[in-house]
Protein backbone atom coordinates (compact mmCIF):
# COMPACT_ATOMS: atom_id res chain seq x y z
CA UNK A 1 0.00 0.00 0.00
CA UNK A 2 1.23 3.50 -0.78
CA UNK A 3 2.71 5.32 2.14
CA UNK A 4 3.32 8.91 3.13
CA UNK A 5 6.73 9.13 1.46
CA UNK A 6 5.74 7.90 -1.99
CA UNK A 7 5.69 10.14 -5.07
CA UNK A 8 3.17 10.20 -7.88
CA UNK A 9 4.92 7.71 -10.21
CA UNK A 10 5.36 5.11 -7.47
CA UNK A 11 1.76 5.58 -6.42
CA UNK A 12 0.48 5.08 -9.95
CA UNK A 13 2.50 1.88 -10.33
CA UNK A 14 1.05 0.42 -7.11
CA UNK A 15 -2.58 1.38 -7.66
CA UNK A 16 -3.65 -2.24 -8.31
CA UNK A 17 -1.98 -3.39 -5.10
CA UNK A 18 -3.76 -0.63 -3.16
CA UNK A 19 -7.17 -1.57 -4.51
CA UNK A 20 -6.69 -5.29 -4.04
CA UNK A 21 -5.53 -4.84 -0.45
CA UNK A 22 -8.51 -2.65 0.38
CA UNK A 23 -10.94 -5.04 -1.28
CA UNK A 24 -9.60 -8.04 0.63
CA UNK A 25 -9.66 -6.14 3.91
CA UNK A 26 -13.31 -5.22 3.44
CA UNK A 27 -14.91 -8.42 2.14
CA UNK A 28 -17.73 -7.98 4.64
CA UNK A 29 -18.07 -4.27 4.01
CA UNK A 30 -20.03 -4.24 0.75
CA UNK A 31 -22.37 -1.36 0.02
CA UNK A 32 -26.01 -2.03 -0.78
CA UNK A 33 -27.44 -1.45 -4.23
CA UNK A 34 -29.51 1.42 -2.85
CA UNK A 35 -26.36 3.35 -1.89
CA UNK A 36 -24.53 2.88 -5.20
CA UNK A 37 -24.42 5.73 -7.68
CA UNK A 38 -23.56 5.64 -11.35
CA UNK A 39 -19.98 4.53 -11.87
CA UNK A 40 -17.46 5.53 -14.48
CA UNK A 41 -17.78 3.00 -17.29
CA UNK A 42 -14.96 0.42 -17.18
CA UNK A 43 -13.32 1.57 -20.41
CA UNK A 44 -12.86 5.19 -19.37
CA UNK A 45 -9.20 6.04 -18.78
CA UNK A 46 -6.73 8.88 -18.89
CA UNK A 47 -3.08 9.12 -19.82
CA UNK A 48 -0.55 9.77 -17.08
CA UNK A 49 3.22 10.03 -17.16
CA UNK A 50 4.65 6.61 -16.34
CA UNK A 51 1.53 4.58 -17.09
CA UNK A 52 -2.25 4.46 -17.50
CA UNK A 53 -4.52 5.40 -14.65
CA UNK A 54 -8.08 4.16 -14.49
CA UNK A 55 -10.57 6.75 -13.23
CA UNK A 56 -12.57 4.15 -11.34
CA UNK A 57 -15.82 5.49 -10.01
CA UNK A 58 -14.83 9.01 -9.06
CA UNK A 59 -18.54 9.85 -9.24
CA UNK A 60 -19.66 7.41 -6.57
CA UNK A 61 -18.45 6.46 -3.16
CA UNK A 62 -15.45 5.47 -5.28
CA UNK A 63 -16.50 1.81 -5.59
CA UNK A 64 -14.03 -0.44 -7.40
CA UNK A 65 -14.18 -3.74 -9.23
CA UNK A 66 -11.00 -5.77 -8.85
CA UNK A 67 -10.33 -8.85 -10.99
CA UNK A 68 -7.55 -11.19 -9.82
CA UNK A 69 -5.88 -13.48 -12.40
CA UNK A 70 -9.12 -14.08 -14.26
CA UNK A 71 -11.05 -15.00 -11.14
CA UNK A 72 -14.50 -13.67 -10.32
CA UNK A 73 -14.66 -9.96 -9.48
CA UNK A 74 -14.82 -8.86 -5.88
CA UNK A 75 -18.09 -7.04 -5.22
CA UNK A 76 -18.40 -3.25 -5.15
CA UNK A 77 -17.57 -1.45 -1.95
CA UNK A 78 -16.73 2.04 -0.80
CA UNK A 79 -13.13 3.12 -0.52
CA UNK A 80 -12.01 5.51 2.16
CA UNK A 81 -14.08 7.62 4.47
CA UNK A 82 -17.84 7.49 4.44
CA UNK A 83 -19.70 10.65 3.43
CA UNK A 84 -19.83 12.96 6.40
CA UNK A 85 -22.94 13.06 8.54
CA UNK A 86 -24.21 15.50 11.10
CA UNK A 87 -23.49 13.04 13.91
CA UNK A 88 -19.83 12.28 13.20
CA UNK A 89 -16.79 14.40 12.53
CA UNK A 90 -15.08 13.47 9.23
CA UNK A 91 -12.22 10.99 9.73
CA UNK A 92 -9.68 12.75 7.50
CA UNK A 93 -8.92 16.16 6.15
CA UNK A 94 -6.79 16.88 3.08
CA UNK A 95 -4.70 20.02 3.51
CA UNK A 96 -2.50 22.20 1.35
CA UNK A 97 0.73 22.88 3.20
CA UNK A 98 2.99 25.90 2.85
CA UNK A 99 5.05 24.07 0.27
CA UNK A 100 1.89 23.69 -1.87
CA UNK A 101 1.85 19.92 -1.43
CA UNK A 102 -1.05 17.84 -0.15
CA UNK A 103 -1.19 16.11 3.21
CA UNK A 104 -3.89 13.74 4.46
CA UNK A 105 -4.33 13.98 8.22
CA UNK A 106 -6.36 12.03 10.71
CA UNK A 107 -8.81 14.40 12.37
CA UNK A 108 -8.70 12.34 15.57
CA UNK A 109 -4.90 12.18 15.98
CA UNK A 110 -3.57 14.94 13.73
CA UNK A 111 -1.08 12.50 12.22
CA UNK A 112 -0.21 12.58 8.52
CA UNK A 113 -1.46 9.38 6.86
CA UNK A 114 -0.35 10.16 3.29
CA UNK A 115 1.08 12.90 1.09
CA UNK A 116 1.39 13.98 -2.51
CA UNK A 117 4.83 15.49 -2.39
CA UNK A 118 7.03 17.53 -4.69
CA UNK A 119 5.69 15.73 -7.77
CA UNK A 120 2.84 18.25 -7.68
CA UNK A 121 5.40 21.03 -7.54
CA UNK A 122 3.15 24.08 -7.20
CA UNK A 123 5.43 26.76 -5.78
CA UNK A 124 3.56 29.95 -6.54
CA UNK A 125 1.13 31.90 -4.38
CA UNK A 126 -1.89 30.86 -6.39
CA UNK A 127 -0.89 27.24 -6.44
CA UNK A 128 -2.33 24.04 -5.11
CA UNK A 129 -5.96 23.96 -4.03
CA UNK A 130 -8.14 21.00 -3.07
CA UNK A 131 -11.86 20.16 -3.04
CA UNK A 132 -14.02 17.16 -2.18
CA UNK A 133 -17.37 15.62 -3.01
CA UNK A 134 -19.94 16.12 -0.25
CA UNK A 135 -21.60 12.71 -0.69
CA UNK A 136 -18.68 10.54 -1.81
CA UNK A 137 -15.11 9.82 -0.78
CA UNK A 138 -13.65 11.63 -3.77
CA UNK A 139 -11.24 14.56 -3.93
CA UNK A 140 -9.82 16.86 -6.59
CA UNK A 141 -6.62 18.89 -6.62
CA UNK A 142 -5.49 21.70 -8.93
CA UNK A 143 -1.82 22.59 -8.98
CA UNK A 144 0.72 24.59 -10.96
CA UNK A 145 2.91 22.58 -13.33
CA UNK A 146 4.87 25.45 -14.90
CA UNK A 147 4.42 29.19 -14.87
CA UNK A 148 0.76 29.60 -13.94
CA UNK A 149 -0.44 26.55 -15.91
CA UNK A 150 -2.61 24.15 -13.93
CA UNK A 151 -3.27 20.43 -13.95
CA UNK A 152 -6.33 18.92 -12.27
CA UNK A 153 -6.25 15.44 -10.74
CA UNK A 154 -8.78 13.37 -8.80
CA UNK A 155 -8.28 10.71 -6.14
CA UNK A 156 -9.93 8.84 -3.29
CA UNK A 157 -8.93 7.81 0.21
CA UNK A 158 -8.77 4.32 1.65
CA UNK A 159 -10.09 3.60 5.12
CA UNK A 160 -6.54 3.93 6.42
CA UNK A 161 -6.29 7.45 4.98
CA UNK A 162 -4.08 6.55 2.02
CA UNK A 163 -4.49 8.22 -1.37
CA UNK A 164 -5.79 5.81 -4.01
CA UNK A 165 -6.41 5.74 -7.78
CA UNK A 166 -4.81 9.10 -8.55
CA UNK A 167 -5.97 10.06 -12.05
CA UNK A 168 -5.68 13.06 -14.34
CA UNK A 169 -8.83 15.02 -15.10
CA UNK A 170 -7.43 17.65 -17.43
CA UNK A 171 -5.11 20.57 -18.05
CA UNK A 172 -6.13 24.20 -18.01
CA UNK A 173 -4.36 27.38 -19.04
CA UNK A 174 -2.53 29.99 -17.02
CA UNK A 175 -4.59 31.35 -14.13
CA UNK A 176 -4.38 33.22 -10.84
CA UNK A 177 -6.96 33.58 -8.02
CA UNK A 178 -8.07 29.98 -8.54
CA UNK A 179 -11.00 28.14 -6.96
CA UNK A 180 -11.92 24.46 -7.19
CA UNK A 181 -15.16 22.59 -6.46
CA UNK A 182 -16.34 18.99 -6.80
CA UNK A 183 -19.99 18.04 -7.35
CA UNK A 184 -21.82 16.25 -4.50
CA UNK A 185 -21.56 12.83 -6.17
CA UNK A 186 -17.96 13.36 -7.30
CA UNK A 187 -18.77 13.08 -11.00
CA UNK A 188 -17.95 16.67 -11.98
CA UNK A 189 -15.21 19.14 -11.16
CA UNK A 190 -15.39 22.92 -11.58
CA UNK A 191 -12.36 25.20 -11.78
CA UNK A 192 -12.45 29.01 -11.75
CA UNK A 193 -9.67 31.53 -12.14
CA UNK A 194 -8.53 34.80 -13.64
CA UNK A 195 -7.05 33.98 -17.03
CA UNK A 196 -3.51 35.18 -17.72
CA UNK A 197 -3.28 34.33 -21.42
CA UNK A 198 -4.93 34.41 -24.83
CA UNK A 199 -8.25 35.96 -25.82
CA UNK A 200 -9.61 35.60 -22.27
CA UNK A 201 -6.66 37.33 -20.57
CA UNK A 202 -7.74 39.31 -17.49
CA UNK A 203 -11.19 37.69 -17.62
CA UNK A 204 -12.66 35.16 -15.20
CA UNK A 205 -13.07 31.66 -16.62
CA UNK A 206 -15.03 28.70 -15.23
CA UNK A 207 -14.30 25.24 -16.63
CA UNK A 208 -16.43 22.22 -15.71
CA UNK A 209 -15.28 18.63 -16.32
CA UNK A 210 -17.59 15.62 -16.46
CA UNK A 211 -15.65 12.55 -15.31
CA UNK A 212 -18.31 10.14 -16.59
CA UNK A 213 -18.24 11.30 -20.20
CA UNK A 214 -14.89 13.08 -20.47
CA UNK A 215 -16.64 16.24 -21.70
CA UNK A 216 -15.76 19.80 -20.72
CA UNK A 217 -17.62 23.12 -20.84
CA UNK A 218 -16.20 26.63 -20.48
CA UNK A 219 -17.82 29.86 -19.28
CA UNK A 220 -16.11 33.26 -19.54
CA UNK A 221 -16.92 36.62 -17.99
CA UNK A 222 -16.40 38.79 -21.06
CA UNK A 223 -15.23 41.50 -18.68
CA UNK A 224 -12.07 42.30 -16.77
CA UNK A 225 -14.12 43.56 -13.82
CA UNK A 226 -15.68 40.36 -12.52
CA UNK A 227 -13.64 38.59 -9.83
CA UNK A 228 -14.63 35.25 -8.28
CA UNK A 229 -13.60 34.71 -4.67
CA UNK A 230 -15.26 31.35 -3.98
CA UNK A 231 -16.81 28.52 -5.99
CA UNK A 232 -19.06 25.72 -4.74
CA UNK A 233 -21.71 23.30 -5.99
CA UNK A 234 -25.32 23.67 -5.00
CA UNK A 235 -26.68 20.61 -3.20
CA UNK A 236 -28.71 19.69 -6.30
CA UNK A 237 -25.45 19.00 -8.22
CA UNK A 238 -26.77 20.91 -11.25
CA UNK A 239 -25.64 24.47 -10.54
CA UNK A 240 -22.58 26.30 -9.26
CA UNK A 241 -22.75 28.97 -6.60
CA UNK A 242 -20.05 31.59 -7.01
CA UNK A 243 -19.13 34.54 -4.85
CA UNK A 244 -18.28 37.47 -7.08
CA UNK A 245 -17.43 41.12 -6.94
CA UNK A 246 -17.14 43.89 -9.53
CA UNK A 247 -13.56 45.06 -9.33
CA UNK A 248 -11.69 47.73 -11.18
CA UNK A 249 -9.74 46.26 -14.12
CA UNK A 250 -6.43 44.66 -13.07
CA UNK A 251 -7.38 45.04 -9.43
CA UNK A 252 -8.99 41.74 -8.49
CA UNK A 253 -6.72 40.40 -5.74
CA UNK A 254 -9.49 39.07 -3.53
CA UNK A 255 -7.85 36.51 -1.27
CA UNK A 256 -10.11 37.71 1.52
CA UNK A 257 -13.26 37.85 -0.60
CA UNK A 258 -13.24 41.57 -1.41
CA UNK A 259 -11.91 43.59 -4.29
CA UNK A 260 -9.01 45.79 -3.29
CA UNK A 261 -9.65 49.49 -3.77
CA UNK A 262 -7.65 52.61 -3.07
CA UNK A 263 -5.13 52.38 -0.24
CA UNK A 264 -5.83 48.66 0.10
CA UNK A 265 -9.38 49.15 1.38
CA UNK A 266 -12.32 47.01 0.14
CA UNK A 267 -14.01 48.69 -2.81
CA UNK A 268 -17.26 46.84 -3.47
CA UNK A 269 -19.95 44.68 -1.91
CA UNK A 270 -19.73 40.96 -2.83
CA UNK A 271 -22.65 38.96 -4.19
CA UNK A 272 -23.50 35.33 -4.90
CA UNK A 273 -25.05 33.97 -8.09
CA UNK A 274 -26.33 30.58 -9.19
CA UNK A 275 -24.94 29.44 -12.54
CA UNK A 276 -26.67 26.35 -14.06
CA UNK A 277 -24.03 24.07 -15.63
CA UNK A 278 -25.79 20.69 -15.90
CA UNK A 279 -28.84 19.94 -18.02
CA UNK A 280 -30.95 16.83 -18.60
CA UNK A 281 -28.37 15.48 -21.05
CA UNK A 282 -25.19 16.34 -19.24
CA UNK A 283 -23.06 19.47 -19.20
CA UNK A 284 -24.53 22.61 -20.70
CA UNK A 285 -22.48 24.02 -23.61
CA UNK A 286 -20.95 26.92 -21.69
CA UNK A 287 -21.06 30.59 -22.58
CA UNK A 288 -20.96 33.77 -20.55
CA UNK A 289 -20.61 33.69 -16.79
CA UNK A 290 -23.89 35.03 -15.52
CA UNK A 291 -26.62 33.28 -13.59
CA UNK A 292 -29.30 34.32 -11.18
CA UNK A 293 -28.41 36.82 -8.49
CA UNK A 294 -29.24 35.22 -5.16
CA UNK A 295 -27.91 37.71 -2.66
CA UNK A 296 -25.78 40.81 -2.28
CA UNK A 297 -24.01 41.15 1.02
CA UNK A 298 -24.84 44.80 1.38
CA UNK A 299 -22.57 47.48 2.76
CA UNK A 300 -19.22 46.04 3.68
CA UNK A 301 -18.80 48.42 6.60
CA UNK A 302 -15.76 47.46 8.63
CA UNK A 303 -15.58 43.83 7.50
CA UNK A 304 -12.09 42.60 6.68
CA UNK A 305 -13.06 39.42 4.84
CA UNK A 306 -16.00 37.42 3.54
CA UNK A 307 -16.32 33.91 2.11
CA UNK A 308 -19.66 32.51 0.99
CA UNK A 309 -20.34 28.92 -0.11
CA UNK A 310 -23.41 26.82 -0.83
CA UNK A 311 -24.71 24.71 2.04
CA UNK A 312 -23.89 21.14 0.89
CA UNK A 313 -26.97 19.78 2.68
CA UNK A 314 -29.53 22.46 1.80
CA UNK A 315 -29.99 23.87 -1.70
CA UNK A 316 -31.97 26.78 -0.27
CA UNK A 317 -29.17 28.05 1.96
CA UNK A 318 -25.63 29.40 1.91
CA UNK A 319 -22.98 29.57 4.59
CA UNK A 320 -20.80 32.62 4.97
CA UNK A 321 -17.81 33.61 7.05
CA UNK A 322 -17.25 37.22 7.99
CA UNK A 323 -14.22 38.73 9.69
CA UNK A 324 -15.04 41.96 11.45
CA UNK A 325 -13.70 43.95 14.42
CA UNK A 326 -11.18 41.28 15.32
CA UNK A 327 -13.73 38.47 15.33
CA UNK A 328 -14.72 35.70 12.93
CA UNK A 329 -18.41 35.00 12.58
CA UNK A 330 -20.10 32.21 10.61
CA UNK A 331 -23.73 32.36 9.53
CA UNK A 332 -26.27 30.29 7.68
CA UNK A 333 -28.67 32.31 5.57
CA UNK A 334 -31.36 31.73 2.95
CA UNK A 335 -29.87 31.76 -0.52
CA UNK A 336 -32.46 34.29 -1.65
CA UNK A 337 -35.37 36.23 -0.25
CA UNK A 338 -35.39 37.62 3.27
CA UNK A 339 -31.96 38.12 4.81
CA UNK A 340 -32.33 35.97 7.91
CA UNK A 341 -28.80 35.09 9.10
CA UNK A 342 -28.53 32.42 11.79
CA UNK A 343 -25.32 32.69 13.77
CA UNK A 344 -23.40 29.40 13.86
CA UNK A 345 -20.15 30.59 15.42
CA UNK A 346 -18.61 33.68 16.98
CA UNK A 347 -14.91 33.76 17.83
CA UNK A 348 -13.19 35.68 20.58
CA UNK A 349 -11.90 39.12 19.64
CA UNK A 350 -8.19 38.96 18.83
CA UNK A 351 -5.85 41.56 17.39
CA UNK A 352 -4.44 39.05 14.86
CA UNK A 353 -7.92 38.87 13.29
CA UNK A 354 -8.23 42.59 12.64
CA UNK A 355 -6.50 42.50 9.28
CA UNK A 356 -8.20 40.75 6.39
CA UNK A 357 -5.19 39.11 4.77
CA UNK A 358 -6.94 35.96 3.58
CA UNK A 359 -9.76 33.59 4.38
CA UNK A 360 -10.76 30.08 3.35
CA UNK A 361 -13.90 28.23 4.31
CA UNK A 362 -15.11 24.67 3.67
CA UNK A 363 -18.06 22.53 4.79
CA UNK A 364 -18.56 18.78 5.01
CA UNK A 365 -21.54 17.02 3.42
CA UNK A 366 -23.78 17.67 6.41
CA UNK A 367 -23.04 21.39 6.36
CA UNK A 368 -22.33 21.22 10.10
CA UNK A 369 -18.57 20.61 10.24
CA UNK A 370 -16.78 23.69 8.97
CA UNK A 371 -13.06 24.11 8.20
CA UNK A 372 -11.85 27.66 8.73
CA UNK A 373 -8.51 29.34 7.99
CA UNK A 374 -8.26 33.10 8.52
CA UNK A 375 -5.18 35.29 8.05
CA UNK A 376 -2.95 32.39 7.02
CA UNK A 377 -3.41 30.37 10.19
CA UNK A 378 -4.22 33.06 12.73
CA UNK A 379 -7.49 31.19 13.23
CA UNK A 380 -7.30 27.64 11.90
CA UNK A 381 -9.57 24.79 12.93
CA UNK A 382 -13.03 23.36 12.60
CA UNK A 383 -16.37 24.45 13.96
CA UNK A 384 -19.30 22.27 14.98
CA UNK A 385 -22.35 23.12 17.08
CA UNK A 386 -20.92 26.53 17.85
CA UNK A 387 -17.63 25.21 19.23
CA UNK A 388 -14.19 25.83 17.75
CA UNK A 389 -11.59 23.05 17.63
CA UNK A 390 -8.12 24.43 16.98
CA UNK A 391 -5.76 22.72 14.52
CA UNK A 392 -2.03 23.17 14.08
CA UNK A 393 -1.43 25.85 11.46
CA UNK A 394 2.36 26.17 11.33
CA UNK A 395 2.68 24.28 8.04
CA UNK A 396 -0.72 25.02 6.50
CA UNK A 397 -1.15 27.24 3.46
CA UNK A 398 -3.83 29.93 3.43
CA UNK A 399 -5.85 27.87 0.94
CA UNK A 400 -6.30 25.22 3.67
CA UNK A 401 -8.14 22.10 2.55
CA UNK A 402 -11.24 19.91 2.49
CA UNK A 403 -12.81 16.84 4.09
Amino acid sequence: MSGPSMGRKDRVMTRTEDRLTDALEARADFVSQETLRTLVRPGFERSRPGGRVWLAASAASVAVLVVVAGAAAIGPRTLGTDPASASAVPRYRVEVNKFKDLEVRSVATGKVTDTLSAALGAKRLYGTTVASASRASAFAVAYVTSGYRFDIDEFGLTKAGHISHLGEVGKVGEFVNVSLAMSPDGSKIAFAGLSAQGSTADHEVIEVFDLLTGSRSIWTSGSSRLAIAALSWQATGRSLIYQGDWCKPYNSAILNGYCVGAWGKPAKAPFIKRLPVVGNRGLLPGGKIGGKLLRTFGSIGKAQSLKAIADPADSRAVLFLEQINGRVLIYKVSAQGKFDPRLLFRSKAESVLRQGESASFYADGSGSYLLVNVNKGALYGWVHAGKFHQLGAKKVDWQAGAW
